[in-house]
């Protein structure tokens, strides 16, 4: 009886009377957020949207909604300030965010991060449904948006969160999970992408995702407890809610199926389905829990708690995102500063000599454009030109087999110890120096060293231990200072901090500037045959902007024919027959079901009265000869 009771408080609506003593929760326990900040993806509609309008009630300071659809958005901030006011809104930041483009959920994770003075609740609850298989960015998209997309912005976000969590300030991370999990596949080890991609059924794909996000928060909170203890770290279960996940997007894995998900009775609206992610964000004490509403705490599957399979996925997180993106943020991120170093103490430097400068030429060259055969040939010539050109050719060849990830990691490790050497003729040269080193220091144990990084590289994320030092984008890292001259640290991790966490690419990355030695001795660019372009400060400036437009518009493109592409499908004939079929169907099985059951009740009842009765009904029901008859069998 009591496994029925909690199963009724944790699936079903108003099972919040049936949940064990001690377990029940509402959303008007919700203490008051006043001076709190707040981020919750896919926050304009559903579960999110009930945390949402959660949080602005309770007097949030200021709130990041995630949305993939800007017209959804659009929709709940109109629904905000009609239900809460003007004031309300106002608190409100929503940012077309797609979770499955990890480049640009690092992007938006890093604007939030300088835009945001702190963060103290996250809640990761945007996600793929129960639906058919699709691939995004190579990855199976359950896998690619409900994991790793959340994983991806709780790691730039991550410094943020610990900065407020210093002091008696707590910091609560939800990711929404689900009881699903537990029909994840029996084979899943998180060993490689071929494994990722398998073909599951709908319900497999959806459960092993939130398979996942259970491990990640076991894993994160492991790895959090003891430096972080007041960063607590907590999955939930939030049942069966009637949002467009359980009427829509669910008849996209079983198109007749479904409709029993449709036309389930007693699913819960979006603000019941909202209490345990609520519980688990401001009222929880614990970290590392399997919260199911409204505030029970579970085991979960033997899967989920296994710490093992949860570092196998962690390491194969990082893999993925790396193979996939070409890079760690980081080395790009240190490449770019080193460019930007070299352009800033070149006037008045001591000139290293030839051989060394040829050296750097090839790495950067190799760096930003991979091998030279198929590129140019080698130039030809007697004169002085064609002769520098040809020994930069042959720098540039001399370093062809290395993967890009690699020149740049040795380009940096160079270009240090010559600068150190010769261009350090000033304290600020000296300082702009001291500086590169600091932030190379940083991060080089996370730029992969091998020629080809592969999922079946050396581990980036040990096993046992904590995972290696990392430090995201911070706007402090250009050495800002303060009034007095000092400069500020403020936001710069301490040296011996250790992030937990995988780090995403940036979309950014094509913004280095143009390396020296591609300028001639005027500054101006070379017209060698070797560089093949025109570039100045200005043009450079101009490239970058129009890179970044270009990203932006990518992006847009792409969710744009997202767009189309589902409007066509739900539009289509077969579509709209399939589903009025199918809504026939189940209207007329539901009511065939309460037909026959209330004959069934009507039979036992006449049958108990037996004698006139029995024969009175019976005539009123069937007719006065087939009454006579029956009534005469009986």
């Amino acid at each position: 009886m009591n496994t029925i009771r909690r199963t009724i408080a944790e699936n079903l609506a108003h099972g919040n009377s049936f949940a064990p003593s001690g377990t029940h929760f509402t959303l008007s326990a919700v203490a008051p957020l006043t001076g709190k900040v707040a981020l919750v993806t896919g926050g304009s509609e559903g579960i999110g949207y009930g945390c949402t309008h959660t949080l602005l009630s309770k007097d949030i300071e200021a709130l990041y909604v995630l949305s993939r659809h800007s017209d959804t958005a659009d929709g709940a901030n109109t629904a905000i300030r009609k239900e809460l006011g003007d004031e309300a809104a106002r608190r409100v930041r929503w940012i077309r965010c797609d979770l499955a483009d990890w480049a640009q959920t690092a992007k938006v994770a890093r604007d939030i991060a300088k835009d945001a003075g702190r963060l103290d609740i996250l809640i990761n609850n945007a996600g793929r449904g129960i639906m058919s298989r699709q691939l995004a960015n190579g990855v199976d998209m359950h896998m690619a948006t409900n994991h790793f997309g959340h994983v991806v912005l709780t790691s730039h976000l991550l410094p943020l969160m610990k900065h407020t969590a210093e002091g008696r300030n707590v910091v609560r991370i939800v990711n929404a999970a689900s009881n699903v999990h537990e029909q994840a596949p029996k084979d899943v080890r998180w060993e490689s992408l071929e494994e990722l991609n398998r073909e599951y059924s709908p319900n497999q794909l959806y459960g092993r995702s939130k398979l996942a996000a259970i491990l990640y928060t076991k894993y994160l909170s492991r790895h959090l407890r003891e430096k972080y203890p007041r960063i607590l770290v907590n999955a939930t279960h939030p049942g069966i809610v009637d949002t467009r996940q359980s009427y829509e997007h669910i008849l996209d894995g079983y198109p007749l199926g479904g409709y029993a998900m449709v036309y389930a009775p007693f699913k819960k609206d979006q603000f019941e389905g909202a209490v345990s992610a609520m519980y688990a964000a401001t009222r929880a004490e614990r970290s590392g829990e399997y919260i199911c509403s409204p505030a029970i705490v579970e085991k979960g599957s033997d899967m989920a708690n296994d710490e093992e399979l949860g570092e196998r996925l962690m390491k194969l997180t990082r893999d993925v995102v790396r193979e996939k993106m070409g890079a760690s943020l980081d080395g790009y991120r240190v490449f770019s500063h080193a460019l930007n170093t070299v352009n800033k103490i070149r006037t008045g430097a001591t000139k290293p000599p030839a051989a060394v400068r040829l050296s750097l030429y090839g790495l950067y060259k190799q760096s930003m454009e991979g091998d030279v055969a198929g590129i140019m040939e080698r130039p030809v010539g007697d004169d002085e030109g064609s002769r520098q050109a040809r020994e930069k050719w042959d720098a540039w060849s001399s370093q062809a087999g290395l993967s890009r990830t690699e020149a740049k990691r040795r380009y940096i490790t160079t270009l240090i110890s010559t600068m150190t050497r010769y261009a350090a003729h000033s304290p600020d040269a000296r300082e702009l120096v001291a500086e590169l080193e600091f932030v190379w220091d940083q991060v080089k144990s996370n730029v992969p060293s091998s020629p080809s990084p592969s999922p079946g590289s050396s581990p980036i994320l040990p096993l046992t231990g904590p995972p290696p030092a990392y430090t995201p984008p911070q706007p402090m890292l250009s050495g800002r200072r303060d009034d007095s001259g000092r400069r500020d640290d403020s936001g710069r991790r301490d040296e011996e901090e250790e992030d937990e966490f995988v780090d995403a690419p940036d979309s950014q990355a094509a913004q280095e500037a143009p390396h020296p030695e591609s300028r001639g001795s005027d500054g101006a660019p070379e017209s060698s045959k070797l560089t093949r372009r025109k570039s100045n400060a200005s043009d450079g400036r101009w490239r970058r902007r129009v890179e970044d437009a270009l990203v932006r518009m990518t992006a847009e493109v792409a969710a744009l024919r997202e767009q189309l592409e589902s409007a066509r499908v739900l539009g289509s004939v077969r579509f709209r027959v399939v589903r009025w079929v199918g809504g026939v169907l189940g209207a007329v099985v539901r009511h065939v079901a309460v037909d026959l059951l209330v004959l069934l009740l009507f039979w036992g009842w006449v049958r108990r009265r037996g004698g006139g009765r029995v024969k009175d009904a019976v005539r009123v029901l069937l007719g006065d000869r087939i009454a006579v008859k029956r009534v005469g069998d009986l």
